[in-house]
């Protein structure tokens, strides 16, 4: 597959319409959970997610990044403030933007407030 970028624009030659899509829906846009959730017993945030794409670690919460489609409602429910769009996730955090990515294949999903 090879992506081209005219215009701002990306074309993708040779690849089927629905990976193209997942690629660009992908690459636009995600929320991460960063260190704040670092052992946070709260789960506000999973709650009010219209895709269910949190997922649970043994210390904190992940977002499947395939899933999220950047409503945002999370961001503001969290109490503890460890959920940030993708642009703006702190520098010395950026490292959880790949290890949300990679944890939710590992972590079972959440979707229902637990007592904290």
């Amino acid at each position: 597959m090879k992506f081209v970028v005219r215009n701002s624009a990306v074309i993708c030659i040779s690849l089927p319409v629905t990976a193209f899509l997942k690629f660009f829906w992908r690459s636009l846009m995600t929320h991460v959970v960063a260190e704040p959730c670092f052992n946070c017993k709260y789960t506000d945030c999973v709650v009010v997610c219209p895709c269910d794409c949190f997922h649970e670690g043994e210390s904190m919460l992940f977002i499947d990044p395939d899933k999220c489609t950047d409503c945002e409602a999370c961001a503001s429910e969290c109490p503890t403030s460890a959920i940030f769009h993708e642009d703006n996730l702190p520098e010395m955090w950026k490292e959880y933007q790949a290890l949300n990515a990679e944890m939710v294949s590992l972590c079972p999903g959440i979707c229902e407030k637990k007592s904290s």
